[in-house]
């Protein structure tokens, strides 16, 4: 929600308040970053702003203490909800607010009026000021010291830089303390970018090579030169010897019977072509897709489509239409080496049962943009036998799942071979024709639809839903679900929570739309939302007069 001319007012204030005292900074805590230079968090003095207190002392922070850098007030009173407040008004999230601010209780009971509260700050590290670093020396950091670059080869910090050198000796390296490849943290990018220890690649956090480890990152995750580390075959990251082409496409996984390469119905044999849906799932001993369950068993071959290996079932699930496993089931099968089940978007979990031989872990669901599991496909989600698992966007962005049984460190995103195509803008799934949902809607806290989301809510025909607002809600953000026509989700303002007090009239909205609400949401504490024409209304026929706008805020 917007900032009220009360709360700017005050903030003004704190901001001159902060220049008056600028000069006083012998006890104050200091900002490090990594441009030179150092700023100081002000002291209050209790002469300019006597009104407002800090709520915690002032002074030098040790290693592990909150280095505060940025204070915001709170007002003539205070509640359960004011620490959220502030966090949000802040951009940080209540876990840091709670963090910078350890005195206060996890409840927000014991929160003051007129207090200043840490809003920005991070937690002080251990500073290298005997100028010794890194993990020898319990992870000392150089950063905020004289000399910010920790020499990885001698645990040292420093600041020479050999820029003139092309090439140099060892010796003269480990002088170039802030070089990629000796710099360990700091004034520098550090281990998390380059690697000081010739440790590279996918296997180690992405890490480059650089410096005297050498420039090319080998599959085995290892920094050297030449054609062992270099070369077509060997090189995953760094100046790698590829041919000058254009970049590999990554195919979307393989699932056996389902999306294979035939384009003709063959598999298998000199071409080594997998079945599909279109051909059908099973390679047969002649090497032709089949559909035929009586092709699948014996001669079938399993490298090129799906055959039915005759054992016990890995796992047996049922597809339900609600996320906690309730609702009509939509699929009741065992499944062995792996299925396509169509879920038509009436599916939004799966409950698998404790039979089964599948590990824990192991059950693995593809999800596919299309029907027969075609389409774009948006990546792996896993799961365990007698589990209920609520599925990914609730169902509503996917036609069709693959499942199986594998291990996660298997799949092709795991092993860096494919990426899922990104999660699409809007569900591709729409209501069913005889929904009884008129629109669905979300109250923000932000006035642009953004923020915290403190109610989700569909809203069915011939009906309406009070929805309390406790001051935290700026905007309604409605999906574009349901049938209620165009301006015709009606929204009624309440003084009192419940949709008690005074009455402050109507206005109204359309579905799939941001609506930013009447005084920003700062006069009302609870909304009643229905789909109802504007001519239909007390107000238009003139049979109702609502209750006149509160001189101050409620809020």
């Amino acid at each position: 929600m917007e900032p009220k001319a009360g709360q700017l007012l005050t903030l003004l204030l704190v901001f001159v308040f902060a220049l008056k005292s600028e000069g006083k900074n012998e006890c104050q805590p200091t900002t490090w970053a990594l441009t030179p230079g150092k700023r100081f968090a002000t002291t209050p003095t209790g002469a300019d702003l006597p009104q407002i207190t800090y709520s915690h002392l002032i002074a030098e922070p040790e290693a592990g203490d909150v280095n505060c850098q940025g204070w915001m007030p709170t007002f003539d009173t205070t509640n359960y909800y004011s620490c959220k407040k502030l966090a949000v008004e802040n951009d940080i999230s209540v876990e840091d607010f709670f963090l910078f601010n350890p005195e206060l209780k996890r409840d927000c009971s014991n929160i003051r009026p007129r207090t200043l509260y840490c809003v920005d700050g991070f937690i002080e590290p251990l500073r290298a000021w005997d100028g010794k670093c890194g993990p020898p020396n319990r992870n000392a950091t150089c950063e905020g010291t004289d000399i910010e670059c920790c020499n990885a080869l001698t645990w040292t910090c420093g600041m020479t830089r050999l820029y003139e050198q092309y090439r140099f000796t060892d010796s003269q390296l480990s002088r170039d303390d802030c070089a990629p490849g000796v710099c360990y943290e700091g004034f520098c990018p550090g281990h998390k970018v380059w690697t000081t220890d010739g440790t590279c690649g996918w296997q180690n956090e992405n890490r480059q090579c650089a410096g005297k480890w050498g420039d090319c990152c080998d599959n085995d995750g290892k920094c050297g030169t030449g054609e062992a580390f270099c070369g077509k075959e060997a090189c995953q990251q760094g100046n790698c010897t590829f041919p000058i082409g254009p970049p590999p496409v990554i195919q979307p996984p393989y699932e056996p019977g389902v999306n294979g390469n035939s384009t003709d119905g063959t598999c298998g044999g000199e071409n080594a072509m997998t079945c599909n849906l279109r051909w059908g799932s099973c390679c047969t001993k002649e090497g032709i897709c089949s559909p035929y369950a009586s092709d699948c068993g014996v001669g079938c071959q399993p490298d090129f489509g799906k055959c039915d290996t005759a054992i016990l079932p890995e796992f047996h699930l049922k597809a339900a239409y609600h996320g906690d496993c309730t609702g009509d089931i939509h699929n009741n099968i065992a499944v062995n080496d792996g299925i396509c089940i169509e879920t038509d978007c009436k599916v939004a979990s799966i409950d698998t049962a404790g039979a089964g031989k599948c590990p824990d872990g192991e059950i693995r669901l593809s999800y596919w943009e299309q029907p027969a599991c075609t389409g774009k496909w948006y990546g792996y989600g896993y799961t365990s036998r007698n589990t209920c698992r609520k599925l990914w966007s609730d169902g509503w962005n996917f036609k069709s799942l693959y499942v199986s049984c594998a291990k996660p460190s298997d799949d092709c995103v795991s092993q860096g071979t494919c990426v899922a195509d990104p999660e699409p803008a809007k569900g591709i799934c729409v209501a069913p024709v005889d929904s009884d949902a008129a629109f669905q809607v979300k109250t923000r806290y932000h006035v642009d639809c953004t923020g915290d989301s403190n109610n989700s809510t569909t809203i069915k025909k011939s009906t309406g839903t009070c929805v309390n607002t406790s001051c935290a809600v700026g905007s309604l953000d409605t999906s574009g679900l349901g049938d209620c026509p165009a301006g015709q989700v009606r929204v009624s303002y309440w003084e009192q929570p419940d949709c008690a007090g005074q009455w402050y009239g109507y206005e109204y909205t359309s579905r799939d739309s941001c609506f930013r609400l009447w005084t920003d949401g700062w006069k009302f504490k609870s909304l009643y939302l229905s789909c109802a024409s504007k001519s239909d209304d007390c107000v238009t026929k003139g049979t109702c007069k609502a209750d006149p706008e509160p001189t101050k805020s409620i809020c």
